[in-house]
């Protein structure tokens, strides 16, 4: 909160709370803080250099909230044709606070290595959790009053409907982070709470494509690699979320991945694009496939 609002704690009572802000003004801060501790709000106006230091000084290493938004652009991978019309909704997620609320949960969750970020709603709470090494783990939830503008902003990003909050959507983005490109796949899901978010982080700078960096030893590796090698034959890789079903799958694509061969995908969804490889997203994999002259057919599905 003291990074999003750029504010810090100067004085404490039984009743009331003093915050130091750059912009005193800021009802939206002021609102959070006496949300969450359900005192007396006072403000003092000071210099943004100062605030930022106290930050730093009061809980760890500094955070250029300003400086995330530039290193945190979207990258329009098309026009949207029928763009959303202005909402109370959009208003509120084009809000700076907002903004910075959304690039701080993407800068933790990738500064941890995340794989995936899973904001739900709880009743009267917000629950923020990140996924590493595919286990599930908390961290600081927006407040309650700005989780729809949170949800809203994650929907402009991921050239969604904000106005549809009854049924389930999927989006995509591809966001820079300080020059690092990451893709974002984003879904949405109506819960009795309200709608429940999950994006999931896709950086393909990480992503393992050697066969024999997979972690197999040398009798799974030597079998694994027989399969995939074979004209006909079929690999299931199965496992939780996070247990490294995507890795292996587009290791072996990138291994078979040679002039000589036409590899044919068919995914729901392409997390990651290759090069020199005809993928295609399908919404379920349930139709009839015909024949392929020769070599392995590759389909994945998220399960």
């Amino acid at each position: 909160m003291a990074r999003a609002f750029f504010m810090v704690v100067v004085d404490k009572t039984a009743t009331t709370v003093t915050i130091a802000l750059g912009n005193p003004h800021d009802i939206v801060g002021v609102d959070t803080v006496h949300t969450r501790t359900n005192l007396d709000i006072l403000t003092v106006q000071a210099d943004r250099d100062d605030i930022l230091r106290a930050i730093e000084h009061v809980y760890g290493q500094q955070i250029d909230v300003d400086q995330s938004i530039q290193d945190i652009v979207t990258v329009q991978e098309e026009e949207r044709e029928n763009p959303v019309a202005e909402t109370v909704l959009q208003l509120e997620a084009d809000e700076t606070p907002v903004i910075q609320l959304v690039n701080l949960i993407l800068h933790q969750a990738m500064g941890a290595g995340a794989s995936d970020i899973h904001i739900e709603p709880r009743g009267k709470t917000v629950s923020v959790r990140i996924r590493i090494d595919g286990m599930m783990k908390e961290i600081q939830p927006p407040p309650k009053n700005l989780f729809h503008a949170v949800v809203s902003r994650i929907k402009i990003i991921g050239h969604m409907d904000i106005a549809e909050r009854r049924i389930p959507q999927d989006g995509r983005a591809r966001i820079s982070i300080r020059g690092h490109r990451i893709d974002l796949r984003i879904s949405t899901l109506p819960t009795v709470f309200g709608e429940s978010v999950g994006i999931r982080l896709l950086d393909k700078d990480n992503l393992t494509t050697d066969v024999e960096n997979l972690g197999l030893n040398d009798i799974h590796r030597d079998f694994f690699m027989d399969a995939i090698a074979r004209p006909f034959s079929m690999v299931y890789v199965t496992g939780p979320t996070g247990s490294g079903k995507t890795t292996t799958l587009y290791s072996a694509l990138q291994h078979l991945n040679t002039p000589e061969r036409k590899i044919v995908t068919v995914e729901d969804p392409v997390e990651y694009e290759v090069t020199g490889i005809n993928q295609v997203h399908v919404h379920g994999i349930s139709a009839c496939l015909s024949p392929v002259p020769s070599g392995p057919f590759y389909g994945r599905t998220r399960m």
